[in-house]
C-alpha cells in the first residue's frame, strides 16, 4: 500500500503562477489544490479512470504498464497488477462487468483483468498478422465490440461477448492515434497521416473522410453529438452535424 502526499505550498504557488502567466487576456485562471494524490507509480501514467459507482465512484485504475486500483478517499493501492515481461500500453473500463478492466499489452494481445479477484481473466490475439505496436483502443457504448489500433495503420475488431476476431483492415497511411465509438455502429480513428475516418463497423467500410486539418488529431472525443478533434498543433475543430452526414452514409 502507498500513502498519498499532497502537493506542497511552493508546487502549488508555482502552478498557480504558470497557470495565469498562460492565460489569455480577461480571462480567469481557477487553479484547486489537489484532493488526493496517488505516489505509488514508478515510470510514466499512461491513462487513470474514475471506477465503481458512476458519479459516486470510489476506486481509481491507473496505468504506468502495470494497473493499479487504488481508493479515492485513503490513496492507498487495493490491487496492483504486474503482467509479466509485457506490459499494458492502453487500458479502458468495461461498465457492464463492474469489476473488468481490459488492456492491450505491447505484444498485441488483449487482456480481462478481474480487480476484484485480482487476477487475469482472459488473454485474446488482436491479430492474425504482423501488426506492430498497440497504439490505442475503443470499446462501443453497448460493450459489444472493442476495436484497436496499431502502429501500422491497421485496425482490428474484436467480439466481446464471444472473443472472435470479426476483422482486421489496412485503415491509415500512419500509425493510428486515437479511435473513438460514436455508436454501436460507427467507429472514428486519426492517425498520424492527419487524416480522421469514421467506419462502418458493420461491414467495415469507409463512411467518411473529415478534412481541414494541418497536423494529426492526438485528440477525440463525442459531445453532444458532434465530434471534436484536437490536432498536435492544439488546434481545436468540431465536425457537425456529424448524424446528419453519417447517417446519410449508412
Amino acid at each position: 500500500s502507498v500513502p498519498s502526499r499532497g502537493h506542497s505550498a511552493a508546487a502549488e504557488s508555482s502552478a498557480s503562477a504558470a497557470a495565469s502567466a498562460s492565460a489569455a487576456p480577461g480571462m480567469e485562471v481557477y487553479v484547486t489544490k489537489s484532493l488526493r494524490t496517488y505516489t505509488g507509480h514508478r515510470k510514466a501514467v499512461l491513462g487513470a479512470r474514475f471506477a465503481g459507482g458512476g458519479a459516486m465512484a470510489t476506486q481509481v485504475v491507473s496505468c504506468d504498464g502495470t494497473v493499479h486500483v487504488w481508493d479515492i478517499e485513503t490513496g492507498f493501492a487495493q490491487q496492483q497488477f504486474q503482467i509479466s515481461k509485457t506490459p499494458i500500453v492502453v487500458f479502458d473500463l468495461l461498465p457492464a462487468r463492474r469489476s473488468t478492466v481490459v488492456g492491450a499489452t505491447s505484444e498485441a494481445t488483449l487482456r480481462f483483468l478481474d480487480t476484484r479477484l485480482g487476477r487475469i481473466c482472459q488473454e485474446w490475439r488482436l491479430s492474425t498478422v504482423a501488426a506492430g505496436p498497440v497504439r490505442c483502443m475503443a470499446v462501443d457504448p453497448a460493450q459489444h465490440w472493442i476495436a484497436v489500433g496499431f502502429s501500422t495503420g491497421l485496425l482490428s475488431l474484436l467480439d466481446l461477448r464471444t472473443g472472435l476476431l470479426l476483422a482486421s483492415w489496412k485503415g491509415h497511411d500512419g500509425e493510428v492515434l486515437r479511435l473513438r465509438a460514436y455508436s454501436e455502429h460507427v467507429l472514428i480513428s486519426s492517425s498520424a497521416d492527419q487524416s480522421v475516418a469514421a467506419w462502418n463497423v458493420q461491414n467495415v467500410t469507409l463512411l467518411k473522410v473529415f478534412r481541414g486539418h494541418g497536423d494529426p488529431v492526438h485528440c477525440l472525443e463525442v459531445f453532444n453529438r458532434d465530434l471534436v478533434s484536437v490536432s498536435a498543433g492544439t488546434r481545436l475543430a468540431t465536425h457537425w452535424p456529424l448524424d446528419t452526414a453519417i447517417n446519410a452514409a449508412l
